[in-house]
């Protein structure tokens, strides 16, 4: 790439297929790294509150990171490469406030001395590192250097799990664990800022307004705190009062119920960077065209995994975690939470690829209200369900609100892009639903002979992978019938066919 041209256009399609590959690779790493948490402490009081440890700093780190990504792309994008001024200007402003909110975490824990201090402490760099991180990031995305600002999760991952992997057998501690997450995403950070060491120069163009961008990270880490990680946090501390060992079980459910979630998600973060350029351009048109079909695929995503996951929930739990500390009597107890949770996926889907179009289209303020009414919704229902149902009705609450926030995230893309009663029917409702029907009925077919109770890992994976296969050969032939927009995308993809 030259020293002061860039190429015009995000290629959605690209970052989308980047973005799915590590999402997945990620979710599939921290699958491991809380298998491990089940193989060795069970569902106890101390894996409890190792999640309970995680859950705030990662919250805050999260929230930070895409406030930073978010405020910043639009700021870095421009005809040329960005110069390395506008990055150091931006990290003048976000450096003071991740490590000035890190230092302020550590001082309440202190203050606080919750149960096993040396947890809570050793997560704490996760908010700083997070946050620069994503500053990072956004610079790489706007100078079109995709691949390591979008690896940055998973390799964070990697590297906690390599560093559990060498000093675990030798120190048995949750606070190994803890001082892992804490190293990869500190050391991720170190290679990001080494991968943008090289940006060209710019003279005048280093100037950013401290109080603009941390006027419009702060609404985007509002709505990103609420729509996001806040109510995992609210869950977690409403499970805490329950039986010893309720945060370990709904983590574990989570990991499980949730994996597919990252489909959506991928679309959401390949569509932003393109939709953020379609809407500065004015392209109506076609950004109206780019959501419809984000949308109308994460729904389908959300629905086929929610069929599967319900189907082999028994198979995926034993398979992720039944070994060693972790028993059949909790893989029973977390495969219940993993088929009320699943219900959420298609929900969840939605506010996801929802969400970053409306960003794109700069509607924060919408983005915020929904997410806080969401997480409202989720409080009222959790602290009334929890009373009566346990740990059932916290995951309960959870699906209820995912999927009215995810409604109405989809419901107000279309005045928000002008689309037509018609067109939502049949991208949102009827295409979505009559598909996944096909997948169920495939998946079914196999695990009515093939489910139940497995005597080993090996029996599970056997008729969890022959499960997916037949929902798969079902959708198959379904999207090729149809003839639709899934047969069109399929068809591009294996062609090789390139379109932003």
């Amino acid at each position: 790439m030259s020293e002061g041209t860039v190429p015009r256009g995000h290629p959605a399609r690209r970052l989308t297929f980047l973005s799915f590959f590590a999402l997945s690779l990620e979710r599939l790493l921290a699958l491991v790294l809380v298998a491990v948490v089940a193989a060795l402490f069970g569902a106890t009081k101390q894996s409890s509150t190792y999640f309970l440890a995680l859950i705030v700093p990662i919250t805050l780190g999260v929230s930070t990171s895409e406030a930073f990504y978010t405020a910043l792309l639009p700021l870095f994008t421009r005809a040329t490469r960005p110069p390395r001024e506008l990055l150091y200007a931006a990290l003048r402003v976000a450096a003071p406030v991740t490590l000035a909110a890190t230092a302020l975490y550590i001082v309440v824990l202190v203050a606080v001395s919750p149960a096993q201090l040396s947890v809570w402490l050793a997560f704490s760099p996760v908010i700083a590192a997070t946050g620069l991180n994503g500053v990072y990031a956004a610079f790489l995305t706007a100078d079109r250097r995709y691949p390591l600002a979008i690896m940055r999760v998973p390799l964070a991952t990697g590297i906690a799990l390599a560093f559990v992997a060498a000093v675990l057998p030798a120190w048995r501690s949750t606070t190994t664990l803890a001082l892992g997450v804490s190293l990869g995403q500190l050391v991720t950070l170190a290679l990001l800022a080494w991968r943008a060491r090289d940006a060209p120069k710019g003279s005048g163009a280093g100037k950013i307004s401290a109080i603009g961008l941390l006027a419009s990270a702060a609404a985007v880490f509002a709505a990103t705190l609420v729509g996001g990680q806040l109510v995992i946090v609210v869950e977690r501390f409403l499970a805490s009062g329950l039986v010893a060992g309720a945060v370990a079980l709904l983590a574990f459910a989570r990991g499980v119920a949730l994996l597919p979630a990252m489909f959506a998600q991928a679309l959401g973060s390949g569509i932003f960077p393109a939709a953020t350029e379609r809407f500065k351009a004015l392209e109506r048109a076609s950004l109206a065209r780019l959501a419809l079909t984000g949308l109308r695929l994460s729904i389908l995503a959300g629905l086929v995994s929610t069929a599967f996951v319900v189907i082999c929930r028994q198979e995926l739990v034993q398979i992720a975690f039944q070994r060693h500390a972790f028993g059949s009597a909790d893989t029973r107890e977390t495969a219940t939470l993993v088929a009320i949770l699943a219900a959420s996926l298609a929900g969840v889907s939605a506010a996801a690829t929802g969400s970053k179009t409306l960003f794109a289209l700069g509607r924060r303020g919408l983005v915020l209200a929904i997410s806080a009414a969401s997480v409202g919704l989720y409080v009222v229902a959790a602290v009334v369900l929890r009373e009566v149902y346990g740990l059932d009705g916290l995951a309960t609450a959870f699906t209820v609100a995912s999927s009215v926030g995810g409604l109405i995230f989809a419901a107000a893309l279309v005045p928000a892009l002008g689309l037509r009663p018609t067109q939502i029917v049949r991208e949102w409702i009827l295409a979505p639903v009559l598909l996944a029907a096909s997948f169920a009925g495939g998946a079914l077919a196999l695990w009515l002979p093939l489910g139940g109770e497995h005597p080993s890992v090996a029996a599970a994976l056997g008729t969890a992978v022959a499960v997916a296969l037949g929902g798969l050969a079902a959708l198959a032939v379904a999207t090729r019938l149809a003839n639709g927009l899934e047969y069109s995308l399929l068809r591009r993809a294996i062609s090789g066919g390139e379109r932003g």
